[in-house]
């Protein structure tokens, strides 16, 4: 002790007095770093924690395993018609340039061009079953002839704008108990070349001949969403500001054809709108777009797909063009819920 005070007696004035600054200075820092160690960690932590929380969403997003709806999209399927039985003319072309055609639907008399040959059509009535198996959940169609087969003349006509290659049309010269000699009738060819959404817009004039089926009493539109809770079915209302859009929409998608079928399709789709559309000249068709980014075509008003491949069609359009077309139809439509005990009834307008 008596060394320390010996030094500090023969120390500087002036030393000493810096060196106590020095200690004041340094202690002032230090006390300003603590209080600003006391605002910020608080805060700190906070943002910790909410990256941690992210980076845990993310982690768990990506670490989420797809739902499988195969099981709900079945059990819904139960709750239809179990069998259903119908009796119904199917017509062929069997020979010439256009044998295979299958029979679409009233062509528009404005439409029809120039005579391309005479053929002769078959025709017979046929026994017509449809049969939901529990066991196996799948649907099974099949047909046998209710009657002997006649043959019936007819013309081919082009229809204006689509190459024969697609479809053309017939006036039949023989009219029989099916058959009216009144009207035209397209005839598609299943063989064209459908490979994707694009060249069947082109082949059919669609941008200028497509319009959405209305009906009375309820629009044909329909929104089914697959869940933990089950199956949801809404039907939708549409002006023709949103009939408009979706077809514009449709239009505007794209894709190549698929082979993958609705087994493979619906165990991994949420949700499934289905729609029809009307192409003048050609038919009307069920479109059925499914979330996960696929869309069917299926042309509907014959059983024409349970005598020839090629008149369905799945084409693989992305996620992203398949959900934003089931929002399109969520959000213009006006949603329907008849009451209960309310029977709803309706017809298609024919179209041209």
């Amino acid at each position: 002790m008596k060394l320390w005070e010996n030094a500090m007696n023969e120390t500087s004035p002036d030393l000493i007095a810096g060196a106590m600054e020095y200690e004041k200075e340094a202690a002032q820092r230090a006390e300003k770093q603590r209080r600003l160690m006391k605002r910020w960690i608080p805060a700190a932590a906070c943002l910790l924690l909410g990256l941690l929380l992210i980076g845990g969403g993310i982690l768990f997003l990506k670490k989420r395993e797809p739902q499988d709806y195969g099981a709900v999209w079945a059990a819904a399927q139960t709750g239809l018609v179990q069998e259903t039985l119908w009796v119904s003319y199917h017509t062929e072309i069997p020979d010439g340039s256009f044998a295979g055609y299958q029979s679409s639907r009233v062509c528009d008399d404005a439409l029809v061009g120039e005579k391309l040959e005479d053929v002769n059509v078959q025709g017979a009535w046929y026994r017509i079953a449809y049969e939901f198996r529990t066991d196996s959940g799948k649907a099974e169609l099949s047909k046998a002839p209710e009657s002997d087969p006649e043959t019936l003349r007819a013309e081919v006509y082009a229809i204006r704008g689509v190459a024969p290659e697609t479809a053309v049309c017939l006036k039949y010269l023989d009219k029989s108990e099916a058959v009216s000699t009144e009207h035209y009738i397209t005839f598609l060819n299943p063989s064209a070349d459908f490979s994707s959404l694009a060249a069947l817009f082109d082949a059919a004039q669609a941008p200028e001949r497509t319009g959405l089926i209305r009906q009375e009493g309820i629009t044909s539109l329909m929104v089914e969403t697959a869940s933990a809770k089950g199956m949801e079915r809404t039907s939708y209302f549409t002006d023709e500001a949103a009939a408009g859009a979706i077809v514009s929409t449709f239009l505007a998608c794209d894709g190549r054809a698929s082979a993958t079928g609705e087994e493979a399709i619906l165990p991994s789709c949420e949700k499934r709108a289905s729609f029809r559309i009307g192409i003048t000249g050609i038919g009307n068709w069920e479109v059925t777009v499914y979330s996960n980014g696929y869309l069917q075509l299926e042309l509907s008003g014959t059983d024409s797909n349970l005598f020839a491949d090629g008149l369905s069609r799945v084409f693989e359009i992305g996620s992203a063009s398949a959900e934003g077309l089931i929002r399109l139809m969520e959000q213009s439509g006006t949603a329907y819920a008849p009451k209960e005990g309310e029977t709803i009834t309706w017809h298609t307008e024919a179209a041209k």
